[in-house]
């Protein structure tokens, strides 16, 4: 993952973004329930990487500026 797949996940996550939106306001039935669960489970996911890599960004960046 780079930079510029970071920018596309926070374009698609965005509050305001249209599939967000689609999971949670515009998609209904059994299906649904499990996408939105789904969705909750990915997020914790990203999230124990996003905390790792920021909780060690200096040892990660090794010094570059």
């Amino acid at each position: 993952m780079n930079s510029k797949d970071l920018k596309e996940l926070l374009d698609k996550i965005e509050l305001d973004s249209q599939e967000r939106d689609y999971i949670f306001y515009l998609g209904e039935g059994k299906d649904m329930d499990k996408e939105r669960h789904l969705f909750f489970k990915y997020v914790k996911e990203v999230k124990h990487y996003m905390d790792y890599y920021l909780e060690n960004e200096e040892t990660i960046m090794g010094g570059v500026e």
